[in-house]
């Protein structure tokens, strides 16, 4: 039968990280039709060698080309009528692709469907006076052992299985699916299910002037957003991220990358930030809009001086003197 969805991983040098997310996807209960499609992007064998062990389809590269380039090149091999992209350090939950894929299928303005995970703006279920992100950076913390995945999961929902927490988290935070203010929000790169067409659609599935690591998500979104069409976040379904495993196992220095790809992002849509940006300070402070749109600090931090419209940079300038 034909194959539905085509979930692409890109990966380097991140095997634990990597056998545990193809374990967990094969894993998962689904009714939904998928191949896995991962990008070696310069692994040592070893990664060859597991893939072909798994018989999971994949693009070999002699060297590290970077995270975007490699998605882009995956693109052109995939011909499933929807595309799951995905880190390669991330659990899935059973019936994850089902329920994100009828979201999609349910609305035909809905472009992009993600998944929740923790982060710091919801509660840990188990302790109320940690936010997720804390809690997740405290297990990475006192993580010692070697690289067991499942067990630092393990750690992080007390013994509970994925399943069972993201149910316990979906209630404890009241989440429902929400549709995200695209541009200026996004949702993260980390697990996205979208229509494999629209981006031939709609110039490509990655900026050919963005490069290496970083804001490619953002840029999908905005440039979806800003078409008319929706991008959501699926209350219903967790999928639990590790989080940077193959750049930090690496040490990937992504700093150059992320203002590199935020300024090409910001001289392609830099009018309607402004623009944005100019209706939100009638109302807010600068320290509001932060707040609710964190992304808006990054791009600032990032942009240079000279292209911020004055009235913005005074107001900038002043937040940013009060926060150093």
């Amino acid at each position: 039968m034909k194959t539905e969805v085509t979930i692409l991983i890109v990966t380097h040098n991140s095997l634990p990280f990597l056998m545990a997310t193809i374990r967990s996807i094969k894993k998962a209960k689904t009714n939904v039709r998928y191949d896995i499609l991962v990008v070696d992007n310069g692994s040592t064998v070893e990664t060859r060698n597991y893939l072909n062990k798994e018989s999971i389809r994949f693009i070999r590269n002699n060297k590290n080309i970077g995270y975007i380039e490699a998605q882009g090149q995956a693109f052109q091999k995939i011909r499933s009528l929807y595309l799951c992209s995905c880190n390669d350090d991330i659990l899935v939950t059973d019936f994850w692709l089902d329920k994100m894929l009828l979201k999609l299928k349910g609305n035909k303005k809905i472009k992009v469907v993600a998944p929740v995970k923790w982060g710091s703006k919801t509660v840990y279920p188990y302790d109320e006076n940690f936010s997720s992100r804390e809690m997740w950076e405290q297990v990475k913390k006192e993580w010692t052992g070697n690289i067991d995945p499942y067990e630092m999961v393990r750690m992080f929902t007390k013994g509970r299985t994925l399943e069972e927490f993201g149910e316990h988290f979906r209630i404890t935070n009241k989440l429902v699916d929400t549709v995200i203010e695209s541009p200026p929000d996004f949702v993260a790169g980390f697990c996205l299910l979208t229509e494999t067409a629209i981006w031939t659609k709609s110039g490509g599935f990655v900026d050919s002037d963005m490069s290496g690591y970083g804001t490619e998500d953002i840029e999908r979104c905005w440039r979806l957003g800003l078409a008319g069409y929706k991008v959501i976040r699926a209350a219903d379904v967790y999928v639990h991220h590790f989080e940077g495993a193959s750049v930090n196992m690496n040490h990937i220095d992504t700093s150059s990358m992320l203002v590199k790809n935020n300024r090409v992002l910001l001289k392609k849509y830099g009018k309607f930030l402004w623009s944005w940006l100019s209706s939100q300070l009638r109302n807010k402070s600068m320290e509001r809009i932060i707040k609710e749109h964190w992304v808006v600090e990054k791009l600032l931090q990032n942009c240079k001086k000279e292209i911020i419209p004055d009235k913005i940079n005074r107001v900038w300038r002043k937040y940013a003197k009060n926060n150093s």
